[in-house]
């Protein structure tokens, strides 16, 4: 389906509609013209001649919720938005309304993401890949179990066509290889804890859990501190020594996964659940706890450093504590106190240096 929406002239798109029962309206009543547009939250508003301000999509817009239209939205060229009183137009030029047909001045409106491909800057596309998942993760879906990564897997195979002289490396269940570090510090986005959004698959990946997510997208352009433990020369304090995943279906490498698996091997706070202790995020001394699915912070985990300022909140599955490469799953992320420069900020931690095998 994404070469259809990709080469498509236009997609029209029944913005008003709550399923493919609904049809587009036929008449539009003409409204007064708008000067400028801006931005209200999460909302796009265009201003009024009278001084009013309307928005420029509508709050009947059921179908943007919808998890399966997302990459319908990126990959289309131009799309054409039916909605009760208006009719929306967007490209990668412009936007517009049937009271506006020469666009909104103002406000430079976001493009669809697949609209600067190909692209040559790698670390631009990287993040801009991050970013569409975090949108992604904010769409509904019926069965998030079976869809999670079926329904985006037209944008990745599209993503991966247009990179010009960059290996991305293997799609590792919604991460690439070649943006793994990055690509494991994501955190639930303020949505409650409950176990039963768990999805099958590895824990290090976002599309592991059901529901919206962010990245640590600051640490994007962290530099590293003058005071390190580690050899100066290596990027991050770890090393991914093997990533792999298991597809259900062989044949389709950006769909589903049932399992994953992560050899990485760098020092370990061993004492990690000390942090549970400074967890309140209250002060600049305390450091930032996003747990996965836990209220309580377990005493047994372990902190794995992927950046000098975030890192994994890991704990060892039971069955293999005693083998000579424990398996651990991920149970949250934890970032540093602001005022840091690195996680060697806890008198008594208890740094060990190890190979961990995480599922």
């Amino acid at each position: 389906m994404g070469d259809v929406y990709r080469h498509a002239h236009i997609t029209i798109n029944a913005f008003a509609s709550a399923d493919d029962n609904g049809q587009c309206t036929t008449a539009y009543v003409p409204t007064a013209l708008v000067d400028y547009a801006c931005r209200v939250g999460e909302e796009v508003y265009v201003h009024e001649e009278d001084g009013g301000l309307a928005n420029v999509y509508e709050v009947e817009g059921v179908i943007q919720t919808r998890g399966w239209v997302f990459q319908e939205e990126q990959l289309s060229p131009r799309r054409l938005y039916c909605g009760k009183h208006h009719l929306v137009w967007k490209c990668a030029e412009m936007w517009a309304r049937n009271d506006r047909p020469c666009g909104f001045s103002g406000e430079v409106f976001d493009k669809p993401f697949m609209s600067t491909y190909p692209c040559s800057n790698w670390k631009f596309a990287y993040r801009q890949w991050r970013q569409m998942v975090q949108d992604y993760t904010r769409r509904n879906l019926t069965d998030p179990a079976k869809d999670k990564l079926p329904a985006i897997s037209g944008l990745a195979a599209v993503f991966e066509q247009h990179f010009p002289g960059h290996r991305i490396g293997d799609y590792l269940g919604g991460i690439w290889r070649g943006d793994l570090y990055r690509s494991l510090l994501w955190y639930r986005a303020g949505n409650a804890i409950d176990r039963d959004r768990r999805i099958d698959g590895p824990s290090w990946s976002w599309a592991s859990w059901d529901g919206p997510i962010d990245f640590v997208l600051e640490d994007d352009n962290a530099g590293w501190p003058t005071r390190m433990t580690w050899p100066p020369q290596k990027k991050y304090p770890c090393k991914v020594r093997e990533a792999t995943t298991t597809l259900t279906d062989p044949e389709n490498k950006y769909g589903r996964v049932s399992s994953g698996r992560m050899t990485i091997k760098g020092k370990v706070l061993m004492n990690a659940g000390r942090l549970g202790e400074q967890s309140g995020n209250t002060r600049p001394a305390d450091p930032e706890i996003h747990l996965d699915y836990d209220d309580t912070f377990p005493e047994d985990s372990v902190l794995l450093p992927i950046t000098h300022r975030s890192g994994l909140l890991l704990r060892v599955v039971p069955w293999s504590a005693h083998e000579a490469i424990p398996v651990y799953r991920r149970i949250g992320l934890c970032i540093r106190p602001a005022n840091n420069d690195d996680f060697y900020w806890m008198r008594g931690a208890r740094w060990e240096t190890h190979e961990l095998t995480l599922e």
